[in-house]
């Protein structure tokens, strides 16, 4: 509630993304803020509410509907006026928003014009009598702004005054008045409105100015063109070029001017020393003209009202948005200008700098909000952003709608985010809120907002201790007692080289894009880089081609416990080492088949090599275990001791330190489901079964305490195996149930604690 009280001064909120949205939403709350709080009154009789966003007003007569009145003391009327007053003072005063779309911002200050047209009122003469004159609206557009948020040249910090004299001071003291100013005179329409911009403009430009005056770049230049002159004169620069009457002008400003060594124009020939000076003198003189000229945002002096009065960024008091989500993969590009941004990691969703940005941008105390996707608390390229919000903020809430679609235009899982940006205690507890019905319904999400008990909906205070949990995936249950409990134990982890995923295939075969670029000769599911049985007869490889293709199985071979000797289908298996065009020519006939796909071929290692070739360990050799990464009703784990290659459908296990029938048995336990379930990473109601969650898994250390224990669990998979080679779906839930029984003595499990495991998992 304090956004409100400050409203006439410093309450500032921005959002980063959408068509008005947002804005329009906190508009109206605010104005219910106001009424709730009685800073904002109604005649009696009259009460406010918000309604799907919208303001509606009861009055005596019914539903409020403002006519032109016949005298100002009318209620309508009064309600009216001081309905448009507040509104105009909030979107002049209050609210701010900054999108790439051009379209998304004339469609936001529309929208903004909008509600204020709407309760624009009628006008009286100096005589008291209403005319037909409806107060003037004001230029509520200049606090909508269209700009690449991201990227910014200037840092918010920036100190304009730095080395500066008193005078430059006073002078940017003037200069930043003269701003708001401005500003405040376009909001109410005074003046001319092309005047009044140009001189925002010329201020912007000033102070573009001054920031660009401080960039180290500038003292590089000035350094390297004081050697420079000292050694071969300012007169050797060429005044013919653009380039070098700015040098000539920059030498003399700066006094640096010497004897020179030559009296004429001409390019004179330097040695290496002196190509290298003036190499880097024209290096940072393009890039602080560069800096001047920019395209980018710049947040730190966009926004006047959020500048104190030495120009000062002071920063806003919320932030709010529903940002994009676009992860980097394939659409590499799109990343490209933002590596230097500290949220930045591969593997990362775009939002993940948004949400970056708006700590940035918020002042101490400040709170962020956010609809985004949920899977940040444990995708593996979250993790810098993860970090950021423990060590920045406080948490206040996550509201995870689970598998519950909140967008009908995308499939995208999302959840409700709210930080407060401030040194938080090591440990507190905030509010956590998930969906967790398998078939979630509109009810299930309005009983998560409203925080009413619903059934498969699930509220507890989760706690946050930062020393425990930076570095680390996010999972908030209420089952973290039991989770201590095991790891109170003498347990192991997996190691990041004892776990590999799957091939990636440049193209593994014909699909319905691939097919409109090579024409009607070829079928969908005809073998690329992946050839069924048939295909690789019908290809008759000589020995040295056949010794190029491995046997890869599908997850209709690899089941729980047990993979399928007998493969279907096989992988070229070309690594790095066929990037080069004539890497296939002692393979001919496998090279006349991928020549005849090189369209379609997208590997970084084309013309011929996969796209992501792994170490062949993991396919070969002593036991290993394969691990399917998406499940629908309980992680697969696959043993195999046969030359096995799989796709990135999969993660492969393969470790000295574990017995593998005994990792096997461990992995498929109801524990571990039940572990992977609420400290893994989860997709709605799906497991996702990825290698840092395989990372995170607690394995017990066997010794010679419990080495019994293990042994019973290697002779009961060691039975399960038995029977699926016999029969692949030989039912063998009694010996599984044995190992779950197995793996809880293990960890010293209470009859309890078992419970909650059996009834949850």
């Amino acid at each position: 509630m304090y956004a409100y009280k400050t409203l006439h001064s410093a309450f500032q909120c921005s959002s980063l993304k959408g068509s008005g949205h947002f804005l329009v939403s906190a508009l109206n709350e605010m104005i219910h803020i106001a009424y709730t709080l009685r800073i904002f009154t109604l005649p009696r009789g009259c009460s406010l509410e918000v309604e799907n966003d919208e303001i509606l007003i009861h009055t005596r007569e019914g539903v409020f509907a403002y006519t032109r009145p016949s005298h100002q003391d009318e209620d309508e009327h009064i309600i009216q006026t001081r309905l448009f007053n507040l509104k105009k003072s909030i979107i002049e005063n209050c609210l701010f928003g900054v999108d790439i779309n051009p379209n998304s911002c004339e469609i936001t200050k529309l929208r903004l014009w909008i509600e204020l047209l709407k309760y624009s009122f009628y006008l009286f003469d100096e005589q008291g009598k209403p005319t037909d004159a409806l107060e003037t609206l004001p230029n509520i557009d200049i606090n909508i702004k269209c700009g690449n948020s991201l990227i910014s040249n200037f840092p918010l910090d920036s100190n304009l005054s730095i080395g500066q004299t008193r005078s430059f001071a006073q002078n940017l003291k003037t200069s930043i008045q003269n701003y708001k100013d401005s500003v405040k005179l376009y909001k109410e329409g005074m003046g001319e409105k092309a005047k009044i911009l140009q001189d925002i403009q010329s201020v912007k430009s000033l102070i573009t100015s001054y920031l660009a005056e401080q960039n180290p770049l500038n003292a590089k230049l000035r350094e390297s063109l004081k050697e420079f002159i000292q050694i071969y004169g300012d007169e050797s620069f060429d005044i013919r070029s653009e380039f070098g009457m700015a040098m000539l002008r920059l030498a003399r400003e700066k006094r640096y001017r010497f004897t020179p060594t030559l009296t004429s124009l001409e390019p004179m020939a330097m040695d290496a020393r002196g190509e290298k000076l003036l190499e880097v003198i024209q290096e940072s003189y393009e890039a602080i003209e560069s800096l001047r000229s920019s395209e980018s945002f710049e947040w730190r002096f966009e926004f006047p009202e959020v500048l104190d009065e030495e120009g000062n960024f002071m920063g806003f008091d919320c932030v709010i948005g529903n940002p994009p989500y676009i992860k980097e993969g394939g659409n590499k590009e799109l990343f490209v200008l933002t590596k230097h941004l500290r949220t930045y990691q591969g593997k990362m969703d775009i939002w993940y700098h948004f949400a970056g940005k708006a700590l940035e941008l918020l002042k101490p105390k400040g709170e962020l909000s956010f609809i985004a996707t949920n899977n940040w608390t444990t995708n593996a390229g979250a993790e810098k952003l993860r970090n950021i919000l423990l060590e920045e903020t406080r948490f206040i809430s996550l509201m995870d709608f689970g598998s519950y679609m909140v967008f009908d235009s995308a499939s995208i899982q999302t959840m409700i985010m709210r930080f407060k940006k401030e040194n938080s205690p090591k440990e507190y507890c905030f509010d956590y809120r998930k969906i967790i019905a398998e078939k979630p319904t509109e009810s299930n999400r309005i009983a998560l907002l409203e925080k009413k008990e619903f059934e498969g909906n699930f509220y507890f205070d989760a706690k946050i201790e930062k020393e425990k949990l930076v570095g680390k995936l996010l999972n908030f249950s209420s089952f973290d007692s039991i989770f201590e409990q095991v790891l109170e134990n003498d347990v192991l982890f997996l190691e990041e080289d004892e776990i590999a995923q799957g091939i990636v295939y440049p193209q593994e075969n014909i699909n319905k894009n691939s097919l409109a670029k090579l024409g009607g000769k070829f079928q969908i599911g005809q073998g690329i880089q992946k050839l069924s049985n048939k295909e690789k007869d019908t290809l008759k490889l000589s020995k040295e081609e056949l010794e190029l293709l491995k046997p890869i199985y599908e997850t209709s071979e690899v089941m729980k416990y047990f993979t399928i000797p007998q493969n279907q289908y096989w992988v070229i298996y070309t690594d790095s080492r066929f990037k080069k065009p004539n890497s296939m020519d002692k393979y001919p006939k496998l090279k006349k088949h991928l020549d005849r796909f090189k369209e379609v071929i997208t590997s970084d290692n084309k013309p011929y090599g996969l796209h992501r070739a792994r170490d062949q360990r993991f396919f070969t050799g002593s036991p290993r275990i394969i691990a399917l990464r998406k499940c629908v009703t309980e992680p697969i784990f696959s043993y195999v001791d046969f030359d096995c290659y799989v796709s990135a459908t999969f993660y492969i296990i393969k470790t000295d330190r574990f017995d593998s029938k005994f990792l096997t048995g461990f992995l498929n336990s109801s524990f571990v489901r039940f572990w992977l379930k609420y400290r893994g990473k989860m997709q709605g109601n799906n497991y996702q079964v990825d290698k840092e969650p395989l990372m995170n898994i607690p394995i017990p250390k066997i010794d010679s305490k419990n080495k019994k224990t293990a042994d019973k669990i290697i002779a009961l998979v060691e039975k399960i195996l038995e029977q699926k080679e016999q029969d692949p779906q030989a039912p063998t839930q009694k010996l599984e149930s044995q190992i779950d029984s197995l793996v809880y003595k293990l960890y010293n499990l209470t009859d309890e604690e078992i419970a909650i495991i059996e009834n949850k998992e």
